[in-house]
């Protein structure tokens, strides 16, 4: 299964449709995000990456969600 479908599935179940979820993948086609997106996936990384980029994201992702609940 591949993250999309597996974004997908996630969100389809009512205990998991807001749990945060942070894409990280090598694909930066414009497509590929706004597709990831659509899926319902909360942020987006591209590899390569440095551990402050990834420490904001996470951040980020987490200020949203608490933010939401």
């Amino acid at each position: 299964m591949g993250g999309l479908d597996f974004v997908k599935r996630l969100r389809a179940e009512a205990q998991f449709a807001k749990i945060p979820i942070l894409m990280v993948t090598t694909r930066g086609v414009k497509e590929d995000i706004m597709q990831a997106v659509e899926a319902g996936v909360s942020s987006y990384i591209l590899k390569p990456f440095t551990p402050q980029v990834f420490k904001e994201k996470i951040d980020q992702v987490l200020s949203l969600a608490s933010g939401s609940a």
